[in-house]
């Protein structure tokens, strides 16, 4: 929630078409429609992060529906999870947003009793910051703002696979 919270501000914010580097992709369909996202970064800095701690990770996507765009939410994903363990990296309390307006508020996203299932093919540091490669799939109802209940009257099927190299969290 702490990350949605940082990411709302920064939604607000205009969007910048800039000299930005894609750092990783993510593809999949919303209900039944493909679609790709783009992970970036500039300067070496990046709304897709990740923090340690220990043996703590927090782990944090937003992937822009274009690769020319460093700070919007339009039609974004917002990917986040924790690994308590690199040994066994288990990805915990896996959530995704699914900003399909204008607004990082409004969003499709799970119910605590539903959540998104989370599989990562890869989790691992490398020189330039944490590979992290998986899967996530569920459904996703609409929300009127954080701490919302979605509705799922209004829902969305998603299946999502991405790839990245995550920049650590300065």
């Amino acid at each position: 929630m702490k990350r949605f919270v940082l990411a709302a501000a920064i939604g607000v914010l205009p969007i910048l078409a800039q000299a930005q580097e894609v750092i990783g992709t993510a593809t999949g369909t919303i209900d039944g429609q493909e679609r790709t996202w783009f992970l970036t970064a500039q300067d070496g800095q990046s709304q897709s992060d990740f923090s340690e701690m220990g043996s703590i990770f927090d782990v944090s996507i937003l992937a822009h529906a274009s690769s020319d765009t460093v700070m919007s939410t339009k039609d974004g994903l917002m990917l986040s999870w924790t690994v308590f363990d690199m040994a066994n990296p288990e990805p915990q309390g896996a959530e995704l947003r699914y900003m399909a307006g204008d607004s990082f508020m409004q969003a499709y996203t799970a119910p605590e009793d539903a959540p998104v299932m989370l599989d990562l093919s890869t989790f691992a540091k490398v020189t330039d910051g944490l590979h992290v490669a998986g899967t996530v799939s569920g459904t996703l109802g609409w929300s009127e703002g954080a701490g919302a209940d979605p509705d799922m009257a209004d829902s969305r099927d998603v299946s999502i696979t991405f790839d990245a190299v995550l920049p650590a969290l300065e």
